[in-house]
C-alpha cells in the first residue's frame, strides 16, 4: 500500500478505493482529491460556506487544468 494512515471507516473505504485505481488505471490519467472536511447533516458551518461557492458555481480546480 501507499503511505496512508486511516483511522476511520471513512478512511480505510478511501484507501481501499485508490488502491484499486491504482492497480486497474492502466494508462488513465486520473486524480484524487481528499477533502479536508468531512461532514454530516448537523455540520455547523458546511451549509453557510461550502454551499453558498457550489451554487454560485464556483468550484476549486486544479491549477494545472
Amino acid at each position: 500500500m501507499r503511505d496512508y494512515a486511516p483511522y476511520t471507516e471513512y478512511g480505510r473505504s478511501k484507501a481501499a478505493s485508490e488502491e484499486i485505481l491504482w492497480k486497474e488505471a492502466g494508462d488513465l490519467v486520473w486524480t484524487v482529491l481528499r477533502p479536508t472536511n468531512v461532514w454530516g447533516p448537523r455540520h455547523p458551518t458546511f451549509p453557510g460556506s461550502t454551499w453558498k461557492y457550489l451554487a454560485r458555481r464556483w468550484y476549486p480546480l486544479p491549477n494545472w487544468l
